[in-house]
């Protein structure tokens, strides 16, 4: 669960800094000025992971709340091969 949530969390980073970069870029291109970029990791990707990463985790917890643990049945009724012989 704790794997699902880290990957969900960096995909989402990785996803909201792209879009981010590309935001800030076409910005600043259509006002003139250079890009800031530290905008595109503080103010957007990384609460977006964050919320993201809260979300995923959230929701792996309902679904593991919700499916039962699948446990293998050990079975003990087996005939010993000592019992066998002296039949």
């Amino acid at each position: 669960m704790c794997v699902v949530t880290f990957i969900g969390t960096l995909l989402c980073f990785a996803v909201g800094l792209l879009l981010a970069i590309l935001g800030v870029a076409i910005v600043s291109a259509l006002r003139g000025v250079h890009p800031d970029m530290r905008i595109a990791y503080r103010l957007v990707a990384l609460p977006m992971a964050l919320v993201a990463g809260s979300i995923v985790f959230v929701h792996n917890l309902a679904v593991a709340a919700r499916r039962p643990s699948i446990t293998p049945t050990v079975r003990y009724d087996f005939v010993s091969p000592a019992k066998i012989q002296q039949s």
